[in-house]
Parts: structure tokens; sequence; C-alpha cells
């Protein structure tokens, strides 16, 4: 399935688009505007007193143009219609759906030069310009994105679907979800980001549910059960606060209803992994307390001494979502570009590659130095 990944490159295609294709046709406007300003002049009334001087400036005010790029999309009207996936790898596309407003918006976040630089290194963005890319997408182009890795082969959902979709994102409020990975909140980030997932599965129609169900390794009749999953957690709210929990408590609490509704979420709630913050590791020098816990970590898995596992090389990576770029099958995890560590592991020559989020607190082991 692929993933609805709220990248810089993404981005900046889109900017690139829009400072390439939009911006010219705003400058030509201006320049017709003018002519009625050369007429107001020749009204010869230069002998009336000063009233008339003084109505004609407040009659051209052109500020007002001004204005739109650098107001950040608020809250726009959410469409009637149904929710669409959006063609994340033809950046032309997406940007043909993006209001003037959002492409204005999205121009004046750097300038050409730093754009090139991002688009070719997505890991040069600093967590300010990831922030501002997110605030100047709109709530519809946000949800529709979250939704593209799961809706994508299935076409747009149905007028219904997606009326249930936007009303239960309302109680999510997806763009302070994607905010909260890079302002150092992961409970929220995870938290948010698994609800709005579960919410859209319940959502859905039986077609709808049929065509995506097999993606997620779930039966068409687990359709009940999720929809049962989200009731007993108190809808998309009460999910998020109950997994917004400091401890486990939350996921227990989820594991609890999930088989009194019949369903099997993957395995214990140590296995749910937490979105971690999106700042990067300072450089790829694993910091001693990360490479302690992981050769710990290592050691209890393979059950063997930690005296006896040699480090054969460590880098910090930037895994594309949760998962540290070791999925599992049956998980779900969130689609939140997450910086760490990749250290390999050598003992009685097998090679074992611990992946780790950038504090070490969440951790997978991928076997044979993957």
């Amino acid at each position: 399935m692929a993933k609805a990944l709220l990248t810089p490159a993404l981005i900046i295609l889109l900017i690139l688009v829009a400072c390439s294709d939009p911006a010219p046709t705003a400058v030509v406007e201006p320049t017709a505007a003018p002519q009625p300003q050369a007429t107001t002049p020749t009204a010869e009334p230069t002998t009336t007193p000063t009233p008339r001087p003084t109505e004609t400036p407040t009659a051209v005010p052109s500020p007002r143009p001004a204005e739109t790029p650098t107001a950040a999309p608020s809250q726009d009207q959410p469409s009637a219609g149904g929710l669409t996936p959006l063609v994340l790898d033809d950046p032309e596309a997406v940007a043909a759906e993006l209001s003037d407003q959002e492409l204005a918006c999205l121009a004046g976040v750097a300038d050409v030069a730093r754009l090139l630089t991002i688009f070719n290194d997505p890991g040069m963005a600093t967590v300010e310009e990831q922030t501002k890319l997110i605030q100047c997408l709109q709530d519809e182009t946000l949800t529709r994105m979250f939704l593209t890795g799961l809706i994508q082969d299935m076409g747009a959902l149905s007028i219904e679907t997606s009326a249930c979709v936007r009303t239960g994102f309302g109680e999510i409020d997806l763009r302070s979800v994607m905010l909260a990975g890079l302002q150092g909140d992961p409970q929220t980030a995870m938290a948010g980001s698994m609800a709005a997932l579960f919410l859209t599965m319940a959502c859905l129609n039986q077609e709808e549910w049929n065509a995506a169900a097999p993606a997620m390794d779930m039966e068409p009749d687990d359709r009940e059960g999720m929809q049962c999953l989200l009731a007993e957690m108190g809808g998309p709210e009460g999910m998020t606060a109950a997994l917004g929990a400091e401890d486990e408590s939350g996921f227990m609490a989820l594991l609890a209803a999930a088989a009194g509704c019949g369903l099997d979420m993957g395995g214990p709630p140590s296995q749910v992994p937490v979105v971690p913050t999106a700042t990067p590791p300072a450089n790829d020098t694993v910091p001693s307390e990360v490479e302690a816990a992981a050769r710990k970590f290592l050691a209890s898995e393979l059950e063997a001494d930690e005296g006896d596992l040699r480090l054969d090389s460590s880098e910090g990576v930037q895994w594309s979502d949760a998962s540290l770029g070791c999925p599992q099958e049956g998980m779900m995890y969130a689609q939140v570009i997450t910086p760490g560590y990749k250290l390999v592991f050598e003992l009685a020559g097998s090679v074992h590659s611990v992946h780790t989020n950038s504090d070490g607190s969440h951790m997978v082991v991928c076997g044979d130095g993957q």
C-alpha cells in the first residue's frame, strides 16, 4: 500500500510548480488594472475641492490582493462531494487541485534556491519549514493527503462515507496531529493518526471496505467489528484521548475493546509503534545511551550476553514511517517521517540490525543486517 506521506519533497514539487505557473498570471492581472488609474485623473474636476482626490485613492487600494498570499489558509469550507485521493506522484496534478491561496502560501515558504536544495535532499528541510508547509494546506487537502494511501486504489469515497470522515476528522484535528510530531509531541501524533485511521475504516461502506481491507490484513466481515471498536472507544475523540495516555492503559483499553468486538489487533501493546518527534538526530554519531539500549535489547531478543555482541556499524537514518524500516505484517504504522538510528551487530558470525527512533525509546530487530 502506498504511503500518504507529507514529505518535504512532495510539497517542494508543488511549490516549484506554483512558482513557475500561477505566479506569472498573478503578475499579468495587475498590469491591466492601471488603466482605470490613468482615466481617473482625466476627469478634470481638479478645480473641485480636495474631496474628489481623497475619494480616488480610497477607490484604488490594491493591498487586498497582497494579503491573500500571506494569509495562511484557515478553516476552509469542506466540500460536500466524495473525497478523492491525490495523485502524489504527479505534482502538477496535485498543484492543479490546490487553491490559489494554498499555492501563494507555499510559494512564500522559501526562495527557489532553498527549495531546490530541499528538493534534492528532503532531509535538509528544517522543522520550521515543514511546519510552514503543513500550515499552508487547507483542511480538505490534508484530509485527502492522509487518506491517499488507503483509498487510491478505490477512487472516490461515497458521499456518505466522505461526510462521516470529515465529521470525525473534525474531532481529531488532523493539522494538529501532523504538527505534533514536528513539535516534540510524539504521543499526540501517534494517537491522532491511529484514531484517524480507525475512523476512516469504520466509515467505509461494505464495497469500500472490501477494497481496503486486504491491505490492512482484515477480512470482509471485520467491518462491523471496526464500527463496534470505534463506538466502544467513545468515537474519534475518545480514542484519541485513550491512545494519548502516557502509560499503556489506552492500548490495553483498545485491545480489550477490539477483543470484545471480535477483532485481532495483532499483538501486545508493546508492538504498537509510537511516533517519535520529527527532530532529526544531530549527526550520524549514535548517542552512547541509545547504543547501550540497543545492545541490551538485542541481547534480550537473542538470549545472548551483551558482551558477546560486537558493533559493526551505526548511522543516523530518516525512516519513512513509524515502522522504523522494518514493518510487520498486520501492523498499522503512522505515516510520519521518523528520524532514528541503524546499528548493526555481529554475533558468532551472524549479523543483526537494530533500528531505533531518535531517543532509543522504540526499537525493532531486523534480521541479517536488513
